[in-house]
């Protein structure tokens, strides 16, 4: 049995109690449709941060949203961070306000039990397998942390140093940026923590683990962490993503499926003196007269040929599983083989043996053959067993034709009502913020005339503002973003803030015909991108 996982996860970002930073310069995603998990924490000032830490987050997730299934999630992984690098740098070259910009970034991609891990800077992901072992699955780029793993450097020493929070890379410092990237294998009830350094500089590793471990629930952790972090002085902006991968099971589902011990992977009689007591108080000797071996086909099984003595056949197999015997073993051979992280069988624990019997001890290969009667047995001449033969090759050639019409009417429509079941959601699905905002890029100019008919809300206003700004329609794209800017109060609050980033940063090109230049030469430099006023596509 494959077992998929179940993607639940939580978030909380706050600026902190530090006057020294007024505005909140963390960015956060938290993607469960994509599988997409990620922060990144400004640096540079309030405008400048901010800034850089939204267009990392824009641009990685740009990317996953456009990503195929069973894409290279590695890859895809590094071109994202990579652009967001050059993006950033190149913005903060050109803009004098924005001159001292950068971000970490640290991104979680899930895509069932394969988890890819990227990272640039301090902030952190964390993994809690279902053993209670919290693993730190990042290496911070800090000048002590550096010092500390080169044994210069102690983590006491390291605690307090003055330089404890300079980093030594991040995305937008230098036009190239080195990525620590890695893929691991996960099982289910796995948990994740992304967070910026506002959190880890307040609460120690093992603190992390109690609370991950005994949180009754996402939310519940992530409020725990920033009242700990509060309690402690706040003194940055704090960012968590808490993700947890859990085992998904079918309404049908039976436990004792599960495997809980060691497969058995050889077909083995029973030991001979056990044979010997069951024999002597079940079964007649007489019943035993038959057909002196059971020869089982290696081409069918896809197994060593086994050859078993009638004897050792001593489980009775229930009359309901009574058929194709060699189908019954390449279901269970299929079923033991298959691997997902987890080994899984079947709830039926019966041997090959097993399988093989027959209700009364005998085999199919026993069936319509009458056993010796003596001398007076063979009297019937040639004619009798022509007889029988013909008998018997006249049941067999019914058995196999009620075989395959009985496959054919009660095994195929099984097989493709369920898939069908399984797509009908996607058909009706409401899209995300990302994914509207990468169909605005695609198609500006149909998207203008979607949303220019009838803007409803901040969020229209905002998508209609980016759309007539890719068209290079700046004062149409400086009317809709203001609006969208008054219609915030009413729009979800939840949301409010990341929208609110959105339309900052649409508003800080339109306004400034440097920049805006900058962004036209941004979408020209793109591979496969058009000039403004063209269908902008997102990352391929």
């Amino acid at each position: 049995m494959q077992v998929e996982l179940q993607i639940t996860s939580a978030s909380i970002s706050d600026r902190g109690l530090s006057e020294k930073r007024p505005e909140n310069e963390d960015s956060y995603l938290e993607l469960r449709e994509s599988g997409l998990f990620a922060v990144a924490d400004g640096v540079g000032g309030a405008q400048a941060g901010d800034v850089a830490s939204q267009m990392a987050m824009e641009i990685l997730a740009e990317a996953f949203v456009n990503l195929q299934e069973n894409g290279d999630a590695e890859s895809r992984m590094q071109q994202a961070i990579e652009r967001a690098n050059g993006a950033i740098f190149q913005m903060s070259h050109d803009l004098p306000q924005l001159s001292s910009m950068a971000t970490t970034v640290v991104a979680l991609h899930i895509n069932d039990n394969i988890a890819t891990i990227g990272h640039v800077g301090d902030s952190r992901l964390y993994k809690l397998d279902p053993y209670g072992d919290l693993t730190q699955e990042t290496l911070d780029h800090s000048v002590v942390e550096e010092e500390v793993r080169a044994g210069r450097m102690t983590p006491e020493q390291a605690a307090v140093h003055p330089s404890r929070n300079v980093i030594s890379r991040a995305l937008g410092a230098e036009p190239m940026v080195e990525i620590d990237l890695k893929t691991i294998m996960i099982e289910p009830n796995t948990m994740f923590l992304a967070c910026s350094d506002g959190v880890t500089r307040h609460i120690e590793d093992h603190e992390l683990r109690e609370l991950l471990i005994n949180a009754p629930d996402e939310m519940a952790f992530c409020q725990t962490v920033k009242d700990i972090c509060y309690e402690r002085g706040a003194e940055d902006n704090l960012t968590a993503v808490v993700v947890r991968a859990e085992a998904r099971f079918p309404e049908d589902f039976d436990p004792a499926e599960l495997d809980v011990g060691e497969e058995d992977t050889i077909a083995t009689a029973r030991p001979e003196a056990e044979e010997e007591a069951v024999l002597t108080a079940e079964t007649p000797e007489d019943e035993f007269s038959g057909a002196e071996t059971i020869d089982v086909d290696a081409e069918d099984t896809e197994e060593e040929v086994i050859h078993l003595a009638e004897e050792d056949i001593v489980v009775p197999v229930d009359p309901s599983e009574a058929g194709d015997d060699i189908e019954v073993s390449e279901t269970l051979v299929e079923e033991n083989t298959e691997s997902d992280g987890i080994s899984m069988k079947s709830s039926d624990s019966k041997s090959f043996l097993s399988i093989l019997g027959d209700s009364d001890g005998s085999t199919e290969s026993d069936k319509g053959i009458a056993p010796e009667e003596g001398e007076s047995s063979r009297s019937g001449g040639a004619l009798r067993a022509v007889g029988m033969l013909f008998g018997a090759l006249i049941l067999f050639s019914l058995g196999a034709a009620a075989g395959v019409a009985g496959y054919h009417f009660l095994m195929t429509p099984a097989e493709t009502v369920e898939p069908i079941r399984t797509e009908e959601p996607a058909q009706i699905e409401v899209p995300s913020f990302e994914q509207t905002k990468a169909k605005v890029y695609e198609d500006p100019v149909a998207s203008i005339a979607t949303l220019g008919a009838n803007p409803q809300n901040a969020e229209d206003y905002y998508f209609l503002g980016l759309a007539y700004l890719l068209n290079a329609r700046y004062d149409e794209a400086a009317v809709a973003l203001t609006n969208a800017s008054d219609r915030l109060p009413d729009y979800d609050e939840e949301n409010r803030d990341n929208l609110a980033k959105e339309i900052a940063l649409a508003r800080s090109v339109v306004g400034n015909p440097a920049a805006r230049e900058t962004f036209a030469e941004t979408l020209k430099s793109a591979p496969g991108a058009p000039t403004p006023g063209e269908a902008a596509p997102g990352i391929q």
